[in-house]
This record gives structure tokens, C-alpha cells and sequence, in this order.
């Protein structure tokens, strides 16, 4: 599911494409719920029932049908949930209504800005995973052995911030050479 509208589309295909290549059948292994509008409180929504939050997966079968979700009612009955997000609601979200009060484990993924305010959450243990931006998406990659988007995308971001480090620089030797040049011509 998601809590970005916006979101909703591009998850869809993603978990899609993820799913055929694992082998996965939508409905059988796994199922996208795509979009309800509340934020947080639809996280409390689905503690409390699942198929009141969700009636129908994103592709309209009902969800009390679909195999995988067979034996759960709530998120007390799930043992652990993913929160991949880039603000609020986030993991954040999803430890104070969800794993706070349901009592399911959560890892989560999110983007570089986000990733240092929930380190704490990862130390204290109050999640046990968290892949921090880019970064942590490419050692995810490395780690389970299969390098793709995010091990190549490190190639383009780590040129963009050498290639920022040199513009900070050259700004910084041109405005000490004008600046030189003023005192120059303020003394004459």
C-alpha cells in the first residue's frame, strides 16, 4: 500500500516488476493495496481492520478473497512490515501508530535527507533496518547479490557531488581573486 497518491502508480509497477522477476503471483504471494487518503490515521485504520482500510487491492479484487492475506485481520496479525518513504507519513509514522501499538517488527527505506533522523530509531532498536537513500539501496544490492539500478546510479551521484566539491571550489579561488583585486584597487 501507500500513503503518497501519487506514489500509487509507480509502485504498482515496481512491485510488479519485482514480483514477476522473484516469481511471485499478485494475489497468491503478494498484494499491492494501493492508495487510501488519511495518512496516519489509515495505518490505524488497518490495526484495527484490514479490509475496512481496504475493501479492494489496487486492481479492485476484493481483498477478503486473495490467498495471501489469509489469517490476517489487522496489523496485529502481520510479523513484519517495510515503510519505503520520503517524508511524513514514514517510518516514523509507521512505528508510533503501527508497530507501536500492534506490536509487528518494521525495517524501513527512505531518502539520504530523511535517513539521519531515523538512526536513532535503528540504534534504540525500535526498527531493525532502515537503507538510508541511494547509498544504502546500492549496499542492499551488494549484500543479497544482485547489483542493479542503485549500485549503477552510485557512478552518477558520486560524479554530481565531485563535480559540485569542484564548482565550490573554483567559486571560492574567484571570489578571493576579485576580492584581492578590489583591495588592489582600493589601495591605488
Amino acid at each position: 500500500m501507500t500513503l503518497w497518491v501519487s506514489g500509487t502508480g509507480m509502485a504498482d509497477q515496481v512491485i510488479d516488476e519485482i514480483a514477476r522477476e522473484a516469481g511471485k503471483e499478485k494475489g497468491k504471494d503478494y498484494v499491492f493495496l494501493g492508495w487510501s487518503p488519511g495518512g496516519s490515521s489509515v495505518i490505524i485504520n488497518m490495526g484495527q481492520d484490514l479490509y475496512k482500510a481496504f475493501p479492494s487491492d489496487y486492481g479492485g479484487k476484493p481483498t477478503k478473497t486473495l490467498p495471501v492475506l489469509e489469517g490476517v485481520q489487522s496489523l496485529r496479525d502481520v510479523a513484519y512490515a517495510i515503510s519505503l518513504g520520503a517524508g511524513n507519513p514514514g517510518v516514523e509514522a509507521w512505528y508510533v501508530f503501527g508497530k507501536d501499538k500492534y506490536k509487528f517488527e518494521l525495517g524501513g527505506g527512505c531518502t539520504g535527507v530523511i535517513a539521519p533522523g531515523l538512526y536513532p530509531l535503528l540504534r534504540s532498536g525500535q526498527i531493525n533496518g532502515l537503507i538510508g537513500g541511494l547509498r544504502g539501496a546500492a549496499e542492499y544490492e551488494v549484500l543479497i547479490g544482485q547489483k542493479a539500478r542503485a549500485v549503477a546510479g552510485m557512478d552518477a551521484q558520486s560524479a554530481t557531488h565531485f563535480a559540485i566539491i569542484v564548482l565550490v571550489l573554483l567559486c571560492n579561488v574567484f571570489y578571493f581573486s576579485l576580492r584581492r583585486a578590489a583591495r588592489r584597487d582600493a589601495g591605488q
